[in-house]
């Protein structure tokens, strides 16, 4: 009998025990990765959960400056918040926010996510935030979780002949891959002068009756 009990004992501690659980968050949804993580917190992944009881594991996200910033509206993603005095009201930008505190965005949505009882703080205390890959629990993770985007790539990793290739849509000094390649800046603006002047051709052939732009 006592056997048994201790065979129970032991089986209840190896479910019980938390493990550490290691997410990249490179090119990640934040709402969607804090659903992840609130489920990891809470113990949701353990066939003996129960809402009342602290069971979660330990969550260790990596790369948390290169979260997937276009979620939503831009005009929507705001950090706001209030001193309490007259004229208090503050507002910053979500992307000036994740270049100034890389960890506080995806911080904001788990404890928004979190279920609001007297555990909310307990389980905050086990996800761990790092803006890059340099983290302290390379020892202790015992499982890395697959990413929902594979295929993200981020600016600095286009090459100077990938930004070349791409298709010339506005004008070069207005697009957004030129940040990290502004040495591509005079071929592109060639390409663009060689397309537009193709398109005001093709518009004087087919349709004469129609006044090209600059020639009013």
């Amino acid at each position: 009998m006592a056997a048994q009990e201790t065979k129970r004992f032991s089986q209840m501690l190896g479910m019980s025990a938390r493990v550490y659980n290691l997410i990249d968050a490179k090119g990640e949804n934040p709402v969607e990765l804090a659903r992840r993580i609130s489920g990891l917190l809470q113990g949701k992944n353990k066939p003996h959960y129960d809402p009342k009881e602290d069971m979660g594991d330990h969550v260790v996200v990596i790369n948390t400056n290169k979260v997937d910033m276009t979620y939503r509206n831009k005009n929507m993603r705001r950090v706001v918040w209030h001193s309490g005095y007259a004229g208090g009201f503050m507002a910053v930008a979500e992307e000036r926010m994740n270049v100034i505190y890389p960890t506080l965005i995806l911080k904001r949505f788990v404890l928004k996510v979190l279920s609001k009882d007297e555990l909310r703080l307990q389980r905050m205390a086990r996800v761990h935030l790092f803006p890059t890959e340099d983290h302290p629990y390379w020892d202790q993770i015992s499982y890395v979780l697959p990413q929902s985007k594979t295929d993200y790539r981020a600016l600095e990793d286009y090459s100077t002949q990938e930004i070349l290739d791409y298709p010339v849509l506005v004008h070069p000094k207005y697009s957004i891959l030129l940040e990290k390649h502004v040495e591509a800046l005079p071929e592109l603006t060639k390409k663009f002068e060689t397309w537009e002047a193709d398109r005001t051709e093709r518009i004087k052939k087919y349709y004469p009756h129609r006044i090209v732009k600059g020639e009013q």
